[in-house]
This record gives C-alpha cells, sequence and structure tokens, in this order.
C-alpha cells in the first residue's frame, strides 16, 4: 500500500509497506538540502516516545520522499508516531504524524486500493465515539472482540453481497477483482452507506449479551441500552439506504437505452389499420395467396 501522508495513516500487519511526504517550496515541488531522516515512535499508556527505528527516505522525485517497512517492522499492531525532520534553504523543518498498524486480516489485505476511501469513511464516522481508551465503539476494548478497520471491510463484504442480490437486477460485483467484477468507485456512496449499516448492525449484535447485576450495589457503566439506541439510529440510517438502493437498481436495469421497433412485424390481416397505436408505421395491406 502507497499512501502520501495526511494526518494519520494506516498500514496492514506484517505487510511491507510504502509511506511519504511531500515537500513544496514556493508552491512547487521541491527537494530538501539534504537527507530526510524519518524516526517512528511507539505511543503507549506512558507516553514513551523514544525511537524503535531511524530511517533516511527515498528521493522517489523531485519533492517526494518515501519509506519502506519491513514487515518485522510493522509486526506489532498499535499506533505510533513518526517524525520527518529535514531543512529547507538551511532552515530546520519537522513534521509529525501518526501511524496506526492494524491487526492482519485477509479481507482487508486483499481489499483493492481503490475502496480505500470508503472504508475510511465508515471508519471516520465511528471515530469521535468516545466510550473506549483511542476512541470508537467500546466493543472494541475487549480481548475477545476484534473490531477494527478489517472487521469493517469483512462487513463491506457482507453489504456488497447483499446490495449484488437484494433486488432485481442481480449484479456480480467484488471487492476485488480476483472475485468478480470490481465494484465500481463512482457508486460508493451507496457501498459507504450499506457498510456503515451494518457496522451498525454488528455492534447491536455485540451489545446483544450484556449481563444483568442484580443485587450490586457499587457504581457501574451501564451499557445495557447501546443496543436500543443504536437501533433508534439504524433506522434513520436505513430510510436513506432504501432510497439510494432504488437508484443503483433502476440505473442497472438497463432503462436509459431504449430500442423502438419503428417498421415491420406480424399483425394479421390489415394489421395497420386496426392497431392505431402504430400509425406512424407504413401503411400496407396484406395478400395471402395458395
Amino acid at each position: 500500500m502507497s499512501n502520501l501522508v495526511g494526518e494519520s495513516i494506516w498500514i496492514s500487519q506484517f505487510k511491507q509497506s510504502e509511506f511519504g511526504i511531500l515537500v513544496y517550496k514556493s508552491g512547487a515541488l521541491g527537494n530538501a538540502d539534504g537527507d530526510v531522516i524519518v524516526q517512528v515512535s511507539a505511543i503507549d499508556e506512558l507516553d514513551n516516545l523514544d525511537p524503535l527505528f531511524t530511517l533516511t527516505a527515498e528521493n522517489e522525485e523531485t519533492g517526494v520522499y518515501t519509506i519502506s517497512l519491513t514487515s518485522t517492522q510493522a509486526s506489532v499492531p498499535g499506533f505510533y508516531q513518526v517524525q520527518w525532520t529535514y531543512e529547507v534553504n538551511s532552515d530546520p523543518q519537522s513534521y509529525t504524524h501518526i501511524l496506526e498498524v492494524v491487526p492482519s486480516s485477509a479481507v482487508l489485505d486483499a481489499l483493492d486500493p481503490s475502496l480505500y476511501a470508503i472504508l475510511d469513511s465508515v471508519w471516520l464516522r465511528f471515530a469521535d465515539l468516545f466510550d473506549s481508551p483511542f476512541g470508537g465503539p467500546h466493543v472494541q476494548v475487549y480481548y475477545q472482540t476484534r473490531f477494527n478497520r478489517g472487521r469493517v471491510a469483512e462487513l463491506m463484504g457482507t453489504s456488497l453481497r447483499k446490495l449484488n442480490v437484494v433486488a432485481q437486477p442481480v449484479t456480480y460485483y467484488a471487492l476485488n477483482e480476483d472475485d468478480g467484477q470490481l465494484f465500481p468507485p463512482e457508486w460508493g456512496g451507496i457501498l459507504e452507506q450499506g457498510t456503515y449499516i451494518e457496522v451498525i448492525k454488528h455492534l447491536m449484535r455485540a451489545y446483544v449479551e450484556q449481563p444483568a447485576t442484580p443485587g450490586v450495589n457499587v457504581a457501574l457503566l451501564d451499557r445495557r441500552d447501546y443496543l436500543q439506541r443504536w437501533q433508534t439510529i439504524l433506522q434513520m440510517e436505513q430510510s436513506e439506504y432504501d432510497d439510494m438502493m432504488d437508484v443503483f437498481k433502476i440505473r442497472h436495469m438497463g432503462l436509459g437505452s431504449p430500442r423502438v421497433l419503428v417498421s415491420g412485424g406480424v399483425y394479421g390481416n390489415f394489421g395497420p389499420t386496426r392497431l392505431p397505436i402504430n400509425a406512424a408505421r407504413p401503411r400496407y395491406y396484406q395478400r395471402f395467396h395458395v
């Protein structure tokens, strides 16, 4: 996966990945004065930011600098701080962003890069939930759960399989070209909405098993009503999705290119005179001989 950084990026665990920065000088891409040095540090609960390793970025082309991480360097899931240091016109410069190494997932690794933006858009919808240490749904904090981008990618597959067969006409789209016809990114809005709904349903299923605490007289955080709260949001989002589904299926019915027979056909004796709807057809009477 290749990313030129925004504020934060993610890479898959054990996957050899590269990402980088763009350096601009006077509004145009330009090289730094010398080497661009990159330090990667783990972010833990103690904020221990001692560099885990230091790399020298590759100058791929004018103003473009990239680093490549090996499978060993990307072997531990978590959040990392990446700091780029260099000089431009003899002035020291620094740029820092967050790198997330997400747990390995076969579906996520096979996802076509053209669909990354859809995946990130769905993930962003849950970013500001605050009942977890790093933000996002509370369900991700338990050892038994695996709620991450890989799970969202799996639910995107669920959404797409439903989208293919939920109504006529049936389509055969897939998340990558190896499994079928790649889903067209221009229809990304409906796949994003469908994936979002599947994630909500997944959270509702996860919150079904919330034990009651009879006889406990200490203060606790009661999350038993999360199921009903997410159901309220689901109803709101489902109505929008249904409207999008109608547009998607109608567009795939091929109704945009009608074909009309303007001449010919079998209508029997004196057919044209008995079918006034065919007034535009040539009026040829018919005679049959044995």
